[in-house]
């Protein structure tokens, strides 16, 4: 089904327009949407998550999906500065920005503990199924 496509799109643009602007500064930087502890971390890190979406614009029929309300979550981890998350933070934003999402939780800034930095914004969008983006 389309919708399940949503998430992998999204990432895929973050990767290649984030990693476009933001490799020079930061060679080792991570965008993903694995949850699973590397090895070796990298940082900064931008974990892309999901939230899920509801069901939009349904028909009588009920048979097909019309359009979703995506949510996506977005933390950037950082075990430097804070700039580092704000800067990376910033670009992430634009990318969304650029992909028709709206905020609805601004970025929010952590110090999670005495070495790491985050920071964690939602984003919505309403996406039909013809839609391109």
């Amino acid at each position: 089904m389309w919708i399940m496509d949503v998430p992998l799109k999204v990432l895929t643009r973050l990767r290649v327009e984030g990693m476009k602007s933001l490799s020079k500064y930061y060679p080792d930087l991570n965008i993903t949407d694995d949850d699973k502890q590397l090895e070796k971390p990298s940082f900064p890190t931008v974990f892309m998550q999901d939230i899920g979406g509801a069901e939009q614009g349904q028909d009588i029929e009920g048979k097909s999906v019309n359009a979703v309300l995506s949510t996506i979550q977005i933390d950037v981890v950082d075990n430097e500065k804070r700039s580092n998350v704000r800067e990376v933070m910033s670009e992430m934003i634009r990318i969304m920005k650029s992909m028709g999402y709206s905020i609805t939780t601004t970025a929010n800034f952590e110090r999670t503990t005495d070495n790491t930095y985050r920071m964690v914004a939602r984003f919505r969008r309403m996406i039909g199924y013809n839609d391109t983006w």
